[in-house]
């Protein structure tokens, strides 16, 4: 049996009952996880992540909010990366 431990989204929207319309925008890497998650959380802030707040909502249980500058870095092409490993 497997099981899903975490699924990532990239995207530019906001979900506007976490982040305000202030903090939208490209500038961040933001993250939000289970309130109650705290070695995620550690983890997180390991990474260099500071803690923003923590949203408490009946409907979603993703209310621990962090961010970081977000930085471009290069990455391969996907057929450099299937040469690689073939």
């Amino acid at each position: 049996m497997k099981l899903t431990a975490a699924t990532i989204t990239i995207n530019r929207w906001a979900k506007p009952e976490l982040w305000t319309e202030q903090e939208r925008g490209a500038d961040w890497l933001r993250v939000d996880m289970w309130t109650t998650n705290e070695r995620l959380q550690h983890y997180y802030l390991r990474q260099g992540f500071t803690y923003v707040r923590t949203v408490v909502l009946p409907h979603n249980p993703s209310g621990a909010l962090f961010q970081r500058p977000a930085q471009r870095i290069p990455t391969p092409r996907l057929e450099e990366v299937e040469s690689l490993t073939g």
